[in-house]
């Protein structure tokens, strides 16, 4: 019995071995053709009508007409005419035909037309709908990906490109940098690379969303691909900080984008070259401070006169916060002393037992824990500019030491003997009287004489409205790649600032931080107000009867179709343009055109 069981033992072993053996051959030989087929596909992608099409639409290529006439069926042509009208920006023509073959062509054909069905949703900001299609697109790239095996990578970047235009940025670059090291075709490669460079609206270094930007440049530049060259272009001009290179990026994508026909993209980039014109222009820059309204650009032109005698001590009158520091770096700029340093002290905040040793230095051994020499302001600004900050805060007897270094140019370190003599301009400012300060015995009257050879007094902000929305926008910058729209501008010029510029710049910056959590780059009047009840509100003060009373729904949907309306208006029907203007996040601006029924714009009567 024990041998009779072992023979159909042995047997079977035999048998599985063989299988084994036999299976792994089987799996070896599916592996080499798997990679021979990928191997042989690769350059199929070029082949295809579908991407030989895209190409040719992105290059201007004239021969768009011979490659439809190429179509092997029906299905197959009406496809590539879909894919030119929603190009040509005949969106209406589009869907229908792409709608079609979805339903009646093969895997491949109805994965290229929900593609095409998504990015039509993205020109008109249908996210929901780009979704959707760009689901079932995935679905059937995934499942005929070696018959087309770059499909599958192009939906993903698809995919980006949606998630980019609404926002939505969590893992963008990580998705984004695993195409770069994982797809072997240079098309996408330079693709990816491109959308990387956007995500510097999102945070990431300028410096690299610059480099690769200029990678997918070039790429695109040698592939002749003129539409991508345009979008490298535009991306450019905000990335670069030469504003007369970054006006030029933006001309010639705006150019660009005009002979391919894309009037969205064309109008970006003329809207961005219009910035750039107006920054160059409209007003002066020197280091932080801005030259915009007719006050600041009288102060610009004394500077002339004031920066070229680099010796004169000037002071600098101004409420709080009005930019008397960024004034004093400016002078320092403008000065021959351009290159020495500049040093700042604020007075106020310096105890009076340590404000000679801060300015003139100290010896070693002069008090107790001085154990090494150290250098004061007045030494180390050798060649350079001292700005005193409230200065109206310095005790009487540190006035009388600071007098008679500015009289005779020499100074003693605390606890030394040799006198020095230093070589540095002085800068004074406060936003107290002094000539009331001197009135009242708290500010020496010789003091002030000598300090105030040359006076500038900066107008506070309310004065100077021109100012409020460029040195919001210079903050924003500041911060990223962020947009106030029309509801903000409003109500930062409404706006009154206690503080001045500096009141300014903390709303803008508290602004930044609520968008940044919310996952926009739109600045609205909702995100800048500090509470709810601090964003304004008219209301009419006429009595009306019960009965004329309207309905507070009614009313509310009859207000809301009009701002939908007058958004669209404004917008030539662009959705996505109209959220961005009213602030409104995509999917809730969507909702609303739903409600109303606003899917096109309405006939003329």
């Amino acid at each position: 019995m024990l041998v009779l069981a072992r023979r159909p033992y042995k047997t079977m072993k035999k048998k599985l071995s063989d299988f084994a053996r036999s299976l792994n051959k089987k799996i070896e030989q599916t592996a080499g053709s798997e990679q021979t087929t990928c191997q042989q596909l690769t350059p199929r992608r070029r082949n295809s009508l579908e991407w030989q099409l895209v190409e040719a639409l992105q290059k201007a290529d004239p021969n768009v007409d011979a490659l439809l006439n190429e179509a092997p069926t029906v299905t197959k042509r009406l496809l590539l005419e879909g894919i030119r009208d929603l190009w040509k920006g005949d969106w209406q023509a589009a869907e229908k035909k792409l709608t079609q073959v979805s339903t009646q062509a093969d895997g491949i054909g109805r994965c290229w037309a929900h593609i095409h069905l998504g990015l039509l949703g993205l020109e008109e900001g249908r996210y929901d709908f780009t979704d959707a299609h760009i689901c079932r697109a995935r679905r059937y790239a995934y499942e005929d990906r070696y018959e087309e095996h770059f499909l599958p990578t192009y939906v993903d970047l698809i995919e980006v490109q949606a998630d980019l235009d609404r926002g939505v940025t969590e893992r963008l670059r990580y998705r984004l940098e695993s195409i770069l090291e994982t797809c072997p075709d240079t098309y996408l490669q330079a693709m990816a690379s491109y959308l990387v460079g956007t995500l510097f609206r999102y945070g990431v270094p300028n410096d690299y969303c610059r480099q690769v930007t200029s990678q997918a440049l070039v790429a695109f530049e040698q592939m002749q691909n003129r539409y991508f060259v345009a979008l490298c272009q535009l991306n450019l001009s905000y990335l670069l900080k030469e504003v007369e290179e970054a006006s030029s990026l933006a001309g010639i994508s705006a150019v660009a984008f005009e002979t391919l026909g894309r009037t969205r993209e064309a109008a970006l980039a003329r809207n961005r070259l219009s910035e750039l014109k107006y920054a160059q222009t409209s007003f002066e820059r020197v280091g932080d401070c801005l030259f915009i309204s007719p006050l600041m650009k009288a102060i610009r032109i004394r500077l002339n006169a004031i920066a070229c005698n680099s010796s004169d001590p000037i002071l600098i009158l101004g409420p709080r916060g009005s930019g008397k520091e960024a004034l004093a770096q400016a002078i320092h700029l403008l000065s021959p002393r351009a290159k020495g340093p500049f040093l700042a002290v604020n007075c106020g905040a310096l105890p009076d037992t340590l404000v000679e040793s801060e300015l003139f230095g100290y010896e070693k051994g002069a008090f107790t824990g001085a154990t090494t020499q150290k250098k004061g302001l007045f030494e180390m600004a050798n060649g350079g500019t001292i700005f005193l900050d409230e200065i109206g805060e310095l005790p009487l007897q540190s006035q009388a030491k600071l007098l008679r270094v500015l009289q005779s140019g020499l100074f003693r370190r605390l606890g030394g003997t040799a006198e020095l003599a230093y070589d540095a301009r002085i800068i004074a400012a406060t936003n107290k009287d002094l000539d009331e300060m001197v009135i009242k015995g708290d500010f020496r009257a010789d003091l002030l004489d000598r300090i105030c050879v040359w006076r500038l007094r900066l107008p506070p902000l309310s004065k100077r409205k021109e100012d409020i929305i460029p040195l919001a926008e210079e903050f924003l910058r500041r911060q990223g790649q962020w947009h106030l729209d029309s509801s903000a501008k409003r109500f930062l010029y409404e706006k009154e600032y206690p503080g001045n510029v500096r009141s300014l710049e903390n709303d803008v910056r508290r602004a930044v931080a609520k968008a940044r959590a919310l996952g926009s780059t739109v600045i609205t009047a909702s995100l800048l107000a500090d509470e709810p009840e601090d964003i304004p509100h008219y209301q009419t003060t006429e009595r009306l009867p019960m009965h004329a009373v309207p309905n507070y729904e009614q009313a509310m949907l009859a207000f809301e179709r009009n701002l939908l309306l007058q958004a669209l208006a404004a917008c030539s029907w662009n959705k996505k343009l109209a959220s961005v203007a009213l602030g409104l996040p995509e999917r809730t601006f969507w909702r609303a055109i739903q409600r109303h029924g606003l899917y096109g714009k309405p006939e003329m009567k």
